[in-house]
């Protein structure tokens, strides 16, 4: 396989999600030369740089290590200030003058409905492709290639972390993550269904477990749930709770054909005694 040096742009900070976001391009240095360019997490990296002037860093940055491809990434594409427009503002004039191939991946893209101004800022700034981490946003219109890159999981890390013996698992669905806003509206009629059986064991430390601990946490339940939310969104728990040996419980949402019928239990939040049965 060929070794491509990679131009990677990532501003955000990252804590107890950096897991799903900035890991897995740390995991690609195995493969690929990564020139990671952000304020947070530069120190992380074997090539690391802080932004300092960011013209001046762009050219700097192609003239020494001569990169094959572009990357940047953000990782909330819908919130106010955080869209991808306003997320690159401070270096979109860089951007736009490279002259290699283009690639740009967004969480949570279009949250809210379809945007012209967010689908015209790929064309604006001469990007070749766009990825999305959930599906559904690959149903938005879009003038460059598009497609779906699903979150993933770190198999080693997952694979000495988990607990296999059925036995010895909680016969509770477990939960860890946001359930309060409207935004999940499935999940919390169904965490309050729970917690009327004494089915539920949720997180108290909500989005504190990092790593081992949340490997762990998922592992110790025989089943854990999650859901899509009003968008549909394609959640990396789709992923991670299967990958710690437990049933995963959740709403149907884009992408969810690529998860095995039989290590998933859908639930439908208007006939919640039926999934009880």
């Amino acid at each position: 396989m060929k070794r491509f040096k990679i131009f990677y742009i990532d501003n955000s900070n990252y804590t107890y999600n950096k897991r799903i976001h900035i890991d897995f391009f740390k995991y690609m240095e195995k493969y690929h030369d990564i020139i990671y360019y952000g304020k947070h997490h530069y120190s992380e990296f074997k090539n690391g740089i802080k932004p300092s002037n960011a013209s001046l860093d762009f050219k700097n940055i192609m003239k020494k290590h001569n990169p094959h491809i572009f990357l940047s990434y953000n990782s909330n594409g819908s919130n106010i200030g955080k869209k991808n427009r306003d997320r690159f503002l401070w270096c979109e004039k860089e951007i736009r003058k490279l002259q290699i191939p283009k690639i740009h991946i967004t969480t949570d893209y279009c949250r809210d409905g379809f945007s012209k101004k967010e689908e015209e800022w790929f064309y604006d700034l001469n990007y070749n492709l766009s990825l999305f981490r959930h599906k559904v946003s690959t149903r938005h219109p879009l003038s460059i290639k598009k497609m779906w890159f699903p979150f993933s999981v770190h198999e080693e890390q997952f694979s000495k972390n988990i607990n296999k013996k059925f036995d010895s698992k909680k016969m509770k669905v477990g939960f860890c993550g946001t359930h309060s806003k409207d935004l999940y509206s499935e999940r919390n009629k169904l965490i309050k269904f729970l917690e009327e059986k004494n089915l539920l064991n949720i997180s108290k430390k909500i989005y504190k477990l990092r790593d081992s601990n949340y490997i762990k946490f998922f592992s110790s339940n025989i089943a854990n749930l999650t859901c899509g939310g009003s968008p549909q969104y394609f959640t990396a728990k789709y992923f991670e709770i299967p990958a710690s040996y437990s049933l995963l419980v959740c709403s149907k949402t884009d992408g969810l054909s690529c998860i095995p019928s039989e290590i998933a239990l859908i639930y439908d939040s208007s006939n919640l005694n039926a999934f009880y049965e």
